[in-house]
């Protein structure tokens, strides 16, 4: 399959990829790290 030896297929699908992680775990990520933050910097709720 010669479309994965172009550079921006591949950067392309990198993009989407890191794209669809940050979707997927960044919200449940930082909502966990909020709850095992018990003593430091508080986090200004806006």
């Amino acid at each position: 399959f010669n479309l994965f030896r172009y550079i921006t297929f591949r950067s392309g699908g990198a993009f989407f990829t890191a794209l669809i992680f940050g979707f997927m775990f960044g919200t449940p990520l930082i909502n966990l790290l909020k709850r095992k933050q018990t003593n430091g910097q508080p986090i200004r709720e806006d």
